[in-house]
């Protein structure tokens, strides 16, 4: 734009300083713009009298004397306009040639996400919506009424996003369940089915079809601690896993796109009929390991992780539930865990969007513009997922687990000038050594119930909340609040009788929950009950070597709504005496963010506002998980397992 501007003032300067000689030299400004036409016009022929013939020789020898010198000047002036023409047009030419370059060249998307989309653009991603709204739709619908739902939907999540507080929660936002999520799908999905695939035949594969819940979490093989270490040891090099013939493929593509390459691949294809809970794992992009520091420098710009039918729609909840997908990445700058993480890598069942609207296309994460993680040294693929519909082919519908990363493949490409800050306080899971939890933790099947946990310190420089979301099995949670600047102390948590029962490390005897039994310590870890429970030579950290803390309210003569009011009460006080505390986040009822599909409950993505959006250095933060069934109770003998977390992104 800058070289735009400088050719620009050069034209108009050369247009007045030609006007100027024009005039000094008495030609007419009007020749000036119709030059090229004075410089080849004829005289008129016509057909002349003898008489006027003979005037206009007369006439010719008058002037000759006078003229002859004015005439050689006006042949002068003639070059001059010329010259003075050309060079004008060719400097107006450049100029618009450097216009032309400077926005063709700049760094921007298609559709600029600073721009509202046309009614054309608009029209084309609810188009969109609908395709994946009717893949997914278990019973029929008009193609009429699933445009009136996705536009009505769309509406929603744009009005949500537009209520926020500043511009960068406005692009998170958009980015993650509006139209800029639309745009990048579009992106993607595109480039998938225009793709030439590679196909991979004798790939490393772990998967396992169980045929209910309890199944899979009883077994013995796949405890979080066994499956903790396994992913370690793959990431390392030095594990063997999984089998090979065992007859599906690994596809494999990779496609440029505005903000860098996708990578993307896809093993299968399976066959579900309902009601199963496949687990699978693979050695993700095994092309793209680029060991420490070669990887520094580039970027994540986003990922997808889903299972997808054949022809690459995201497969929507419902009729699949993505209890997990994961995609660990090795890194040495952790700071989630030693070595891997999921940081940005991560989707679940309860990050689908409104069923009748985007549904399943939000499980795309994308980070705005601007902003990218740091690419890892490898990536390794761990999904688990349970259907929750019969198929429409009696045979049993295909799909595919696929994972797919945005990588940018370079500075400029990215454009990134920073990667956001986790922000995660959660309800931390029981002892990850039990293999029947699968990093959950257990509730009563009936009643009201709470638990809460305190983080100290959980960010050491100011930031401002970018965006955020929740993870919890909705069908028992009732609400999750988060309070910052006040601790468990302050809100009067611990404190007669609100006290969490703790299932300390102990014996199995000691195991409150008598349906399942924990996974002794010298089962998983080597090491005895007694060594595993004396801080001086246990290798677990001390707040896992706990089984869970939990306060049934049935002890307390205490309902949900009376816990709320004390903790108000006490946050008020707290406030009253320094200046500080608030409630950050208060979810909305669970009824505004579900739906009932074939009188079965489905729920999704709850929008939740902050309060504020500064975070100070240093606050603590306190996370308190109320809990109740919100469908008709559960049937006796079903376990219910439970998480309570809180993701979110700062920028410092």
């Amino acid at each position: 734009i800058f070289i735009f501007l400088i050719y620009t003032i050069i034209f108009f300067t050369y247009v007045i300083c030609s006007f100027h000689l024009l005039h000094s030299l008495s030609i007419n400004t009007v020749s000036f713009f119709f030059f090229f036409f004075l410089m080849i016009r004829r005289p008129p022929r016509s057909t002349l009298s003898s008489s006027s013939a003979a005037s206009d020789v007369y006439k010719r020898q008058v002037s000759t004397q006078s003229t002859g010198d004015g005439l050689r000047h006006m042949r002068w002036q003639r070059v001059l306009l010329a010259l003075v023409a050309a060079l004008s047009s060719l400097v107006l030419l450049v100029s618009c040639a450097a216009l032309w370059v400077t926005v063709s060249s700049a760094d921007r998307l298609p559709a600029s996400y600073s721009e509202a989309g046309t009614d054309g653009e608009v029209d084309e991603l609810i188009r969109l919506v609908v395709e994946h709204r009717l893949e997914n739709q278990l019973g029929n619908i008009s193609h009429s009424q699933a445009m009136a739902d996705a536009t009505a939907s769309l509406v929603r999540s744009e009005e949500f996003c537009l209520g926020l507080g500043s511009p960068d929660q406005y692009e998170w936002c958009s980015m993650s369940i509006g139209l800029n999520l639309l745009r990048e799908w579009r992106s993607l999905k595109g480039g998938m089915d225009g793709a030439t695939w590679e196909t991979i035949r004798d790939v490393q594969l772990y998967h396992k079809v169980n045929p209910d819940e309890e199944s899979y979490y009883s077994q013995q093989d796949l405890s979080s601690q066994v499956a903790l270490d396994k992913i370690s040891g793959v990431m390392e090099g030095d594990e063997e896993w999984g089998v090979r013939g065992h007859g599906y493929v690994m596809k494999r593509a990779s496609f440029k796109a505005p903000r860098g390459t996708w990578h993307v691949e896809k093993v299968g294809p399976f066959r579900r009929s309902g009601g199963e809970w496949v687990h699978c794992w693979f050695d993700a992009f095994r092309n793209l390991r680029a060991a420490a520091p070669s990887n520094m420098g580039q970027w994540v710009g986003g990922t997808l992780l889903a299972a997808v039918t054949n022809s690459n729609q995201i497969i929507g909840y419902p009729p699949a539930h993505m209890h997990h997908f994961h995609l660990y990445q090795k890194d040495h700058l952790s700071s989630v865990f030693p070595k891997f993480s999921i940081l940005g890598s991560e989707t679940h069942g309860d990050a689908s969007c409104d069923q009748a609207g985007l549904g399943g296309l939000c499980y795309l994460a994308m980070l705005p513009k601007g902003m990218g993680l740091h690419r890892p040294e490898q990536f390794f693929f761990d999904a688990l997922i349970n259907f929750v519909a019969r198929p429409k082919d009696p045979s049993g519908d295909e799909f595919w687990f696929l994972a797919a990363v945005n990588l940018a493949d370079d500075r400029q490409e990215a454009a990134v000038y920073g990667a956001p800050v986790p922000f995660a306080p959660e309800i931390p899971d029981f002892n990850p050594v039990q293999y029947t939890e699968a990093a959950t933790f257990r509730l009563p099947t009936r009643g009201q119930s709470v638990n809460w946990e305190g983080i100290t310190e959980i960010c050491r420089f100011d930031m401002d909340l970018v965006w955020w979301k929740f993870h919890s099995h909705w069908f028992y949670a009732d609400d999750l609040w988060v309070i910052v600047d006040a601790t468990p102390e302050d809100l009067g948590l611990g404190r007669a009788p609100l006290v969490q029962r703790e299932v300390p490390c102990t014996l199995p005897s000691a195991w409150a929950y008598p349906k399942t039994r924990p996974l002794l310590p010298s089962e998983s870890s080597g090491m005895t009950a007694e060594e595993f429970c004396d801080p001086a030579r246990s290798l677990v950290p001390s707040s896992a070597r706990r089984l869970g803390v939990l306060l049934e309210l049935n002890r307390t003569g205490l309902s949900i709504d009376d816990v709320k009011a004390r903790i108000a009460q006490s946050l008020t006080s707290h406030r009253s005496r320094t200046g500080r505390g608030a409630l950050l986040f208060d979810p909305p009822p669970t009824r505004e963010f579900s739906s009932h599909i074939d009188n079965q409950a489905y729920w999704s993505r709850p929008l939740a506002k902050p309060a504020f959006s500064h975070i100070a250095r240093g606050s603590d933060v306190t996370i308190v998980g109320f809990y109740q069934p919100q469908v008709s109770p559960v049937p006796e003998g079903q376990t219910v397992r439970m998480h309570a977390k809180f993701w979110g992104y700062g920028k410092p």
